[in-house]
């Protein structure tokens, strides 16, 4: 989470819970069920992981979009599989929730990435010479993607414990 390994547990209570409770709490990803939980622990988790992302990404669009002039017509998180984000010809922005997982320096790159293709649709010399302008930790960004992007996954198995 946010760069770093963060244990997930599973506390489940025997008193009747609407939903699942997810919260961060001393450096762990604590989630709470009760026996009649609807919702899956993983569903649960990937819901509160995504609602992060949104929080940080908004932020993010918010700090770039004044410097860029631009403001994003809507904005989507979702789970792609083969991209981290995606800027639309209707000014749509997307951005894959997993770039939460990443270290800020690099969920940061990749928003203004996006946001500077509203200004600039391409990957011209300009273009680049902009991101990194906004973003000096641009390219660290891209080799820290490179070497561990694929470690972006989120696997339950290995990661809850027995419940308490």
């Amino acid at each position: 989470y946010r760069g770093e390994p963060v244990p997930v547990s599973m506390v489940q209570i025997d008193t009747w819970q609407a939903p699942n409770k997810v919260v961060l709490e001393a450096g762990a990803i604590v989630i709470t069920c009760g026996p009649d939980a609807r919702t899956p622990v993983s569903r649960s988790l990937e819901y509160w992981l995504r609602k992060q992302a949104r929080t940080s990404i908004e932020q993010h669009l918010l700090d770039v979009g004044k410097r860029v002039k631009r403001t994003p017509n809507r904005v989507y998180v979702m789970g792609q599989r083969t991209k981290w984000g995606n800027c639309s010809a209707l000014s749509n922005l997307s951005f894959n929730w997993r770039l939460i997982m990443a270290p800020d320096y690099v969920l940061r790159y990749i928003v203004t990435h996006e946001m500077v293709h509203l200004a600039i649709p391409d990957h011209s010399q300009r273009f680049w010479l902009t991101v990194q302008s906004l973003c000096p930790n641009a390219d660290r960004a891209r080799q820290w993607l490179v070497a561990n992007g694929h470690r972006l996954t989120v696997d339950l198995a290995d990661s809850l414990s027995a419940p308490n």
